[in-house]
This record gives structure tokens, sequence and C-alpha cells, in this order.
């Protein structure tokens, strides 16, 4: 396990130094699972879409946990929702009120 959390460490920190100021999610989630990418053009102009979460949601299925779940992400990367220039989502009932509850 230990090893597990070194590279997750080295992850982080590599998706960390990448992303720029303002960049997109784009966020695909299940009853299993919640992943985010981000999504930005490089200094080249190529885009980019590291996945930097893949989690079971932090409480339930709701807006509100995957709000709370975004929010926590945001932090470990030095992030909040203000660096987030849109929120892509799939089109489920959760989703679409997880994005609303994004723009409040």
């Amino acid at each position: 396990m230990k090893y597990i959390e070194k590279l997750v460490e080295k992850v982080e920190m590599k998706i960390s130094t990448k992303l720029p100021p303002r960049f997109g999610i784009i966020s695909d989630g299940s009853t299993h699972f919640l992943s985010f990418l981000a999504c930005f053009a490089d200094s080249s102009g190529d885009l980019q879409r590291p996945l930097f979460a893949f989690s079971p949601p932090l409480k339930d299925l709701t807006a509100a946990s995957h709000k709370e779940f975004l929010i926590a992400t945001l932090a470990l990367y030095q992030k909040d929702l203000k660096n987030v220039a849109f929120l892509a989502v799939a089109n489920e009932n959760t989703n679409k009120a997880f994005t609303d509850k994004i723009g409040n």
C-alpha cells in the first residue's frame, strides 16, 4: 500500500503542475463511481484530458455529494471552483442537478 500511496502523490503532483489557472471539467458518474477529467489546451495547443479523480461518491449519489467530491478533489490540486471554466456532464438527473448546484 505504501508504494501505491507514493505513486498517487507523484501523479497528483504532476497533474497539479500541468493544470492551468482556468480549465474545464468533464464529469462522468454512475451508481458505482464518479470520475473527473480536466480539459485544457497545453502550451503547444494540444488538448489534454487527464483523469484527476476516480472514486465512489463521498456520501451518496446526490448532486450535493458530487459537488462536495469536486471541491475536495480540486483542493488536492490547490484549485477551487473559480478555476473551473466549464463543466460537462452526462445527461442524467443527478448530473444535471450537480451542474445546477455548481452554478450557484
